[in-house]
């Protein structure tokens, strides 16, 4: 099965007396990412932190990167070694592989 992902920067917006996270806009238009009830308590927040998936997985991609280059060229210790696997145990979480 193939998966989708809106591309553009999302944000969190109110429709309808909804909280909602969607596409920008852009080029390609709008696309709905999440509809969030009021009756979670914590809407908005839930909200804001679907809202920044997309940039939080980009961040902590280009972090593996980094660490795996520095870890390359300078060793690490073993607390650095247990967070890099940490790190790519939550960006396989993210993109749904499953260990």
């Amino acid at each position: 099965m193939k998966r989708y992902t809106p591309s553009g920067t999302w944000v969190v917006s109110e429709e309808n007396g909804q909280v909602v996270v969607c596409t920008d806009g852009g080029l390609m238009g709008v696309a709905l990412v999440a509809i969030i009830p009021r009756e979670f308590t914590a809407h908005r927040q839930i909200a804001n932190l679907i809202a920044a998936a997309p940039d939080l997985y980009a961040a902590a991609d280009e972090a593996m990167l980094a660490i795996e280059d520095a870890f390359i060229t300078e060793g690490a210790t073993v607390m650095e070694q247990a967070a890099l696997i940490t790190l790519r145990a939550a960006l396989a979480k993210a993109r749904g592989e499953t260990p």
